[in-house]
Formats: C-alpha cells, sequence, structure tokens
C-alpha cells in the first residue's frame, strides 16, 4: 500500500485530528473538513472518498440528541480515525514513500497549515458570533431597564411639596374606574360630614 507523504508524518497528523474530537475547541463540521482534505492527502483517495465522508455526529431521526449520545459518536470517530492510523502502521512501509521530493512533502505541510489556521479560524469566528450574541441581550437587557425606569419617573409623582399642579397631574394619571372610585369616596366622606353636621346642630 502506498501513501503520499511520509509513514511517520501521516501518522502525527491523523493522531492528532483523533484527539481533537475531545477538545474544548472541538467543532464537528470544521474537524469532518479538516480530516477529509487529509485523508485525500495521504491516501490520494478523492474519487474513491472515504468512510468519514458520510458520518454524522448527531442523528438525523431525533431533534434532541443527548450529550450521551453524542458522546458514542465522537467514540466512533476516533475508533475510525485510528483504523486509519493502523492500517498505516501494519500496511505501509516507509521505503514505499519518496523521501527525496521535497517540494511534495512541503506542499503537503503548507496544506496541513492552512486546514489548520481555517479550523482556527473558524473557531474564532464562532467566538466572535457568540460574544456578538451576548453583546446584543445586554443591549436588550439594558433598553428595557431604562424603559421601566423611565416609565416609573413618567408616572411617578413627588410627595414633598405637593401642589395643586401636582394633585391635578396625579388625578390625570389614574384609571378612569380609580378616577371615579376616588371621587366617589371624596363626596361620601363629605356628605357623612355633613350629616354628622346636622345631626348635631338638632340635637344641640
Amino acid at each position: 500500500m502506498e501513501i503520499k507523504v511520509q509513514k511517520k508524518k501521516a501518522i502525527e497528523i491523523l493522531e492528532e485530528c483523533r484527539d481533537k474530537v475531545f477538545s474544548d475547541e472541538f467543532n464537528q463540521i470544521a474537524w469532518k473538513a479538516e480530516t477529509i482534505e487529509h485523508l485525500n492527502e495521504i491516501f490520494n483517495t478523492e474519487d474513491k472518498g472515504h468512510k468519514i465522508d458520510n458520518f454524522v455526529f448527531r442523528s438525523p431521526f431525533s431533534k434532541t440528541n443527548s450529550p450521551e449520545y453524542i458522546n458514542y459518536r465522537k467514540i466512533t470517530a476516533q475508533k475510525l480515525i485510528q483504523s486509519y492510523i493502523d492500517i498505516i502502521k501494519t500496511h505501509v512501509d516507509d521505503a514505499e514513500v519518496d523521501e527525496g521530493n521535497k517540494f511534495q512533502q512541503e506542499i503537503f505541510q503548507l496544506n496541513v497549515d492552512i486546514s489548520r489556521f481555517q479550523s482556527e479560524n473558524t473557531q474564532l469566528q464562532i467566538k466572535t458570533q457568540s460574544l456578538q450574541n451576548l453583546n446584543q441581550t445586554i443591549e436588550i437587557e439594558l433598553n428595557v431597564a431604562k424603559n421601566k425606569i423611565k416609565h416609573l419617573e413618567e408616572n411617578t409623582v413627588q410627595l414633598t411639596g405637593i401642589t395643586l399642579e401636582k394633585l391635578w397631574l396625579l388625578l390625570k394619571r389614574l384609571p378612569i374606574v380609580q378616577l371615579w372610585g376616588l371621587i366617589t369616596g371624596v363626596f361620601a366622606v363629605l356628605g357623612l360630614i355633613y350629616w354628622f353636621g346636622t345631626l348635631t346642630i338638632v340635637h344641640n
């Protein structure tokens, strides 16, 4: 079996892909694209494809994938990459690789670096989007708080230094039902005072 790169280098690259599965920066879309690219560069089987082409981390039959299921699929992905590593270790000899083709090796290394940079850029974009979403949420909450404060200020009458103007402003802000209730209560109190007054005069 022949591969396009040095046996040791191929194993190192695939081991790095395998170990990324459970890293904190793991992104399944970026990881899959990067891994397929590495497999194509190592085995030169772009026309045949790889088993990982159709590999998914989430079930297409369930909208809610549990952490246990995702973890199970990650372990499966690691085993799949390990199978490629085992194939290289078992069926590839160092002598089968053209050690003198430095130009090809340099191109391969550049492609590896580009893939890594693209993966890091994807992670950076994800973090940036997350921070932007958080910033938007904070701004929305701040605006809601400001509107509540403004509403309270507009609908609050200071009790100190009450004037007829402030009293009239307070009455205008009362709902109709409460306003009529207040007027009715005032007239009821005035009527009660008048009744007590007339009753006292009669007795005297």
